[in-house]
């Protein structure tokens, strides 16, 4: 039984944050966290028609291959009422600066670097008000050749 209170939790927190994303609402609603420079519009989004439970969630950023120990950025699209935005490295190879944004917002900026030898993809956490985490998804996996790395297609083949 405790397995099935926290996916209810889960699914609660989940709700909440994507009540937020209702058709209509002026992008005024809430401000928007700085973005250094990554465009506005999200590039990669979930395809509702593979099957996946939308979060309301997207990245922007770019498939270019970047060299090693050189930052990139990246950018979360998510309407966040509240709390936090964190996304880690599943890998200590991958590190992300910072790692941690406070919300609201509907754009949070962050700059990812990735080391030789990493494997692994982004982590990312919805923390509340009290720095809890109440959803998580997996972000854009990165691939390495032998000069450098790249974010691979998260949600849609926008390739």
């Amino acid at each position: 039984m405790p397995h099935l209170g926290r996916q209810l939790v889960a699914l609660a927190a989940v709700l909440l944050v994507t009540a937020g994303c209702q058709a209509g609402d002026a992008p005024d609603d809430s401000r928007d966290t700085r973005s250094t420079s990554a465009s506005p519009a999200c590039n990669h989004t979930r395809d509702p028609s593979g099957g996946d439970v939308s979060l309301g969630a997207g990245f922007d950023y770019t498939e270019s291959h970047h060299t090693f120990d050189t930052a990139a950025p990246i950018t979360l699209c998510m309407r966040i009422s509240g709390g936090a935005v964190r996304i880690t490295g599943t890998t200590p190879q991958i590190t992300v600066e910072p790692e941690t944004l406070d919300g609201p917002g509907t754009q949070f900026t962050f700059s990812v670097t990735v080391a030789p030898g990493a494997t692994g993809k982004l982590a990312v956490e919805l923390l509340n008000d009290r720095g809890e985490v109440g959803a998580s998804f997996s972000g854009p996996s990165i691939v390495t050749d032998a000069t450098g790395w790249a974010f691979e297609p998260w949600g849609d083949a926008a390739s």
